[in-house]
């Protein structure tokens, strides 16, 4: 990386700031400053840029995230609102945009070119500088601790001390010896030449009497009472069992799936029927759609959370009190919650079949149908009277059936 040199501050072919000199001189003046809008600035290759700092770029030289590269960089190819780490180019809102560029971003996590972490591999946890696996028990500290005899401790802890051949009782750190005569028994182990009890091993450590070792932090911790399990710190309830990851929780049962919440840090049981999904368990349709809770019909979409049938709304309208059909506009219209044939064009009532009405939006001849809205037909004149076979047509002042009482009147199928 490395920085240029500039001319002027260039907005809208005007230079507002002189950075090494700018006249009037148009030679002096990028041929590209005249595409800058106000409040850009123009570098000296003629570039316009929002950012400020990107004015001192030079004519071989791309500005991303407030910095200058060199066209020929890794950081070159990086859109001009990414930021640059380490020959990789990321968004702005990614945690690695926070790292510095000459630094290195693995797993969402900054680190110094230097840093012995970057040496462990894609499986592997790193604990104070040092690679461990995953099922090793030192993987389970956290970036503050460092891990000794497989147990977690802070830097400044007594036990953090101890030798690979050593135990630590009560912050102190003994020998492991095999001088002990007479042998220690079953649940004593030999430190600095005596027998001390030992029934609780946890990690490297040797538990006082009556204390527990915690399963999810391998240290030793105060007994619980009643055999229930101490687990990061707290006693679990009766019944719960210590997971290393999610603290206590209840088991499942053999019909029961588990489901774990990363999110929540949080573990549920599902039952026959669930699936877990993102931490959570919902309703399993199988190759259905699932919407709000329930499981869609065979070609069904989910829409305002609700189960509707597909429908392409740019060429079809939705239609029917819970808008269960599809209606073509080309060739039918929704009418009385239902879709209805378009006849021929019309612009009366008696340019159309005897069992059909005009209908006034589309000009089109429609069959009539009871409707318990208000629909707008097309009508002859004003009588009551004239008959078309099975339907009685009449019009209002204004030419169209406006109310419930006049559709029932003016347009009764009998069926």
């Amino acid at each position: 990386m490395k920085r240029g040199r500039a001319l002027a501050l260039c907005v809208v072919s005007a230079c507002l700031v002189t950075l090494g000199g700018c006249n009037d001189d148009s030679a002096k003046t990028p041929s590209g400053c005249a595409l800058c809008t106000d409040g850009q600035v123009c570098s000296e290759a003629g570039i316009c840029y929002d950012d400020p700092d990107c004015a001192i770029c030079g004519i071989d030289q791309v500005c991303v995230g407030g910095l200058c590269f060199a066209n020929d960089s890794a950081c070159a190819r990086c859109e001009a609102d990414n930021v640059c780490v380490g020959d990789v180019c990321y968004g702005a809102t990614s945690p690695c945009a926070r790292c510095r560029s000459d630094q290195v971003c693995r797993d969402m996590k900054c680190y110094e070119p230097t840093d012995p972490c970057l040496g462990c591999k894609s499986d592997q946890v790193c604990v104070a500088g040092a690679c461990y696996e995953k099922t090793d028990p030192c993987s389970k500290c956290s970036s503050d601790k460092v891990c000794v005899n497989d147990s977690c401790y802070s830097p400044d802890d007594p036990c953090a001390q101890c030798g690979a051949d050593q135990v630590c009782v009560q912050k102190v750190c003994y020998d492991l010896t095999d001088d002990c005569v007479p042998s220690c028994g079953e649940n004593e182990r030999c430190i600095d030449r005596q027998c001390r009890d030992c029934s609780t091993m946890c990690g490297g450590e040797c538990c006082n009497a009556g204390e527990l070792c915690d399963a999810a932090f391998n240290t030793c911790g105060p007994s619980c009472g009643d055999g229930v399990p101490l687990c990061q710190g707290v006693c679990c309830f009766p019944g719960e069992y210590c997971d290393e990851t999610y603290g206590c929780i209840f088991p499942c049962s053999e019909e029961q799936t588990r489901c774990n919440n990363d999110a929540s840090m949080s573990v549920s049981c599902c039952n026959s029927g669930q699936v877990c999904e993102d931490g959570e368990c919902r309703v399993d349709c199988g190759q259905s759609v699932r919407c709000n809770g329930i499981c869609c019909e065979t070609g069904e979409v989910c829409e305002d959370k609700t189960c509707k049938i597909a429908c392409d709304t740019s060429t079809h309208d939705r239609c029917g009190a819970n808008e269960e059909f599809c209606c073509d506009n080309a060739t039918e219209i929704c009418i009385s919650q239902r879709c209805v044939k378009l006849g021929n064009p019309c612009t009366k009532s008696s340019q159309c079949n005897f069992d059909e009405v005009c209908e006034e939006t589309s000009q089109r001849c429609v069959v009539a149908v009871k409707s318990p809205v208000a629909i707008n037909f097309v009508v002859d004149e004003p009588t009551a009277d004239k008959q078309f076979g099975n339907f009685v047509e009449c019009r209002e002042d204004n030419n169209t059936l406006a109310a419930p009482a006049s559709i029932e009147l003016c347009a009764e199928q009998v069926n």
